[in-house]
């Protein structure tokens, strides 16, 4: 005899998980696109009206106003911010000269965190190469460096507080990271520009031969344009899926 009663209430008990996991993406999206507009709306609070009205006309945008008049720069506003993704907005910024580094310092802070948080859900990566993650991302420099040793250092000191065991890695044949916590390489890349992503992927494939508990990139002053960044980072993704890269 078919149990249907049982039968039900299993069917009741998936549907009911799937509804809260449908609620829960849709909040998130929410919650994406709500701090997208955030984000947008500073970037554009930095610019002169005439810099704004740059943007729009690049982007092939004709912002109307609601009377029918003139169009106001709060309408050339909306229709970027409606109309022209994030990454655009900052790399015309970065074009154009204008301060936004506490910003993207923010807002890459804020992904680094979000994707952390997928990877620790997701992939099974272990407890300890994931806290030295947050900490390197909690991780603030004292100034702006322009080269990677001080940098380097910088970090190891921070990092040397909370992991005892922190060594900087001696030659390992081919394979020499710039720290070492644990098994886990640390590979300090900055300030960081296009041509300087080439060199990671070969790194870590080296790496991945003697550091079998992880390996970690941290790129600072990073000044490459956001959709090279993004395929870079998701080609690297492919062939070293267990690479935690950090944006500072």
């Amino acid at each position: 005899m078919v149990d249907w009663k049982g039968t039900i209430k299993r069917i009741g008990t998936v549907t009911s998980k799937s509804i809260i996991t449908g609620t829960k993406i849709i909040a998130n999206e929410t919650k994406n696109k709500m701090q997208n507009v955030h984000w947008k709306n500073q970037i554009l609070n930095k610019m002169y009206p005439g810099v704004i009205k740059k943007l729009a006309h690049e982007k092939g945008l004709k912002p109307t106003a609601i009377d029918g008049s003139r169009p106001s720069i709060d309408d050339y506003r909306r229709a970027i911010v409606m109309h022209v993704s994030l990454d655009d907005i900052i790399d015309f910024a970065r074009r154009k000269g204008v301060p936004i580094r506490d910003i993207t310092e923010k807002i890459d802070k804020d992904r680094a965190e979000k994707e952390m948080k997928t990877m620790s859900e997701g992939t099974g990566l272990n407890e300890m190469i994931m806290s030295l993650a947050n900490e390197i991302s909690s991780f603030n420099p004292l100034k702006n460096y322009d080269y990677e040793l001080p940098y380097q250092v910088e970090l190891a000191g921070f990092l040397k507080s909370k992991f005892p065991n922190l060594i900087i890695e001696k030659q390992r044949g081919s394979a020499r990271p710039d720290i070492v916590i644990g098994g886990i390489a640390i590979e300090v890349k900055g300030p960081t520009a296009d041509r300087d992503l080439g060199t990671i992927a070969d790194k870590c494939l080296r790496y991945s031969k003697y550091f079998k508990q992880g390996i970690i990139v941290v790129l600072f002053n990073t000044n490459v344009n956001s959709y090279r960044y993004k395929d870079w980072l998701e080609g690297l993704k492919k062939t070293h899926p267990q690479v935690i890269v950090i944006k500072k």
